[in-house]
């Protein structure tokens, strides 16, 4: 019930008002006056009424958009007579017979749409190849992989991208900079700038798997490459200290990490 009334839910009728607005455009764009969109909110409305007063029970039932996999009408309604300025001009300007061959309008955000895959639970798996090559040259080193289990928020959504903010569990086993099977938690602030890339900042603070309280830290920033929610390539640079206290001087700044992320198919 959490996730689908905090998470689910939520993410639903985000989506539902981004189709809204994506709808309202499309309405301008073939030559329908998008004013037409506020009156039939106003029918769902009324129908939705009509039905509460003929069903004495649904009256008990609080109206509140929290439990719906969409926004009240009402709020649906309000949303789109915002949006009808913004597109009006596309109104004015179109050819109901003749596609226009200009591109969708900047103005609503569905050139962003893609950065809502920045936005939900996921489970990424990652690997650096470089540590398969250290580890042909010397027997002793171990291959590099992880898992983060996080989620994502979008702070901010422009034309120009979007900030989002990821927290979440981290694992990983050989890493190259402080050695050894560690677990701990993660937060990670990054732009995404297109589909194809983001900068990010990294912070993992993390206790060894072995049970001897040894706490280490992983400070970054990187670049990804790639779809978010299928695979991507990284590059980051690395720092690492072992936290035997607040004084620890953090090591290895030198390290230079790249490899490969996959996306589990989480939600």
């Amino acid at each position: 019930m959490v996730v689908d009334y905090g998470v689910q839910k939520t993410m639903s009728r985000t989506k539902e008002i981004e189709a809204d607005r994506i709808g309202l455009e499309l309405m301008a764009r073939a030559g329908f006056n998008p004013a037409a969109a506020q009156t039939t909110f106003v029918k769902f409305y009324e129908q939705e009424e009509m039905l509460r007063d003929s069903q004495a029970y649904l009256k008990i039932i609080p109206r509140s958009s929290y439990l719906r996999t969409h926004p009240l009408s009402e709020d649906r309604e309000s949303d789109v007579k915002q949006q009808f300025e913004k597109v009006s001009n596309i109104y004015t300007l179109s050819d109901k017979f003749t596609p226009a061959a200009r591109p969708l309008s900047n103005k609503t955000s569905v050139n962003t749409d893609y950065i809502d895959d920045y936005e939900k639970l996921y489970l990424i798996g990652r690997i650096a190849p470089e540590t398969v090559i250290t580890r042909l040259l010397h027997a002793n080193e171990d291959v590099s992989f992880g898992f983060d289990l996080g989620y994502g928020w979008m702070l901010k959504r422009s034309e120009q991208g979007g900030l989002n903010l990821h927290a979440g569990l981290s694992y990983f086993h050989g890493d190259p900079q402080i050695k050894g099977n560690f677990s701990g938690a993660f937060t990670e602030l990054g732009w995404v700038f297109n589909p194809q890339w983001q900068a990010y900042g990294r912070f993992v603070s993390a206790q060894s798997m072995d049970y001897s309280e040894l706490k280490k830290q992983k400070l970054s920033a990187g670049l990804r490459w790639g779809n978010f929610s299928q695979g991507h390539l990284y590059l980051e640079a690395v720092q690492g200290r072992a936290r035997f206290n607040s004084s620890s001087p953090w090591k290895n700044n030198d390290l230079l990490e790249f490899g490969y992320a996959f996306n589990f198919g989480l939600f």
